[in-house]
């Protein structure tokens, strides 16, 4: 499957594990995370791409007590890559029905919600504590319904506008991600069809995304 490039300045590798999960469950098994807030307040903050106001409604946490800089690290691996990907992760989500990925983030997600219905696809459920910067992800239950009834014809609308110059190229005009064919997008779309018909009532389909 492809590689996707979760931002066209980015190259920080992003875990993404799909999970169903019950709401209850969902609290009780990540301690110390919590929901977003009511209402989107403006910050100041500074990342990679520099200092810069957001708008967000990522809560605040207590800084942990003893703070140092998150040093990006290259590991080399040997064996299934897909052992390891399975071996990160929460124990609660290692047993519910998964799919543990890299790099699948809202931003593609999101894009396939608005050609369903103009939404986006994700709401924030959770967001850790510092400094791990890991949010969990509901995708919506219309999404679901949608690409379930027709994957394949979502599939090659998704392909399409996941292959504009405009998600596939930086603002620069440098390429960062390949075209997705319909293949690409089809594989993805019923890896979720798949997740979404193991979550019955009560249940709802989540992303973890870690950096």
């Amino acid at each position: 499957m492809l590689t996707v490039v979760q931002s066209p300045e980015s190259h920080m590798a992003i875990y993404t594990t799909f999970f169903v999960m019950s709401a209850a469950t969902l609290t009780s098994a990540f301690p110390g995370w919590k929901p977003p807030l009511p209402e989107p307040e403006t910050r100041v903050v500074t990342d990679l791409f520099g200092t810069r106001t957001v708008r967000t409604r990522e809560p605040r946490f207590e800084p942990p007590a003893a703070t140092s800089e998150r040093t990006p690290t290259i590991q080399t691996l040997r064996g299934d890559y897909n052992a390891y990907l399975e071996a990160r992760l929460p124990d609660a989500v290692a047993k519910a029905p998964h799919w543990a990925t890299k790099g699948l983030t809202p931003l593609e997600l999101d894009s396939l919600g608005e050609l369903i219905d103009r939404l986006p696809a994700t709401q924030q459920a959770l967001f850790g504590p510092p400094p791990h910067d890991a949010v969990i992800f509901e995708i919506r239950k219309d999404v679901l319904r949608a690409i379930s009834a027709s994957p394949a014809d979502v599939a090659r609308k998704w392909a399409a506008e996941m292959s504009k110059p405009a998600r596939t190229h930086s603002q620069t005009g440098r390429r960062v991600s390949p075209d997705w064919s319909m293949e690409d997008a089809l594989q993805i779309v019923q890896k979720i069809c798949a997740l979404a018909a193991k979550s019955p009532g009560g249940t709802s389909l989540y992303l973890l995304m870690e950096p």
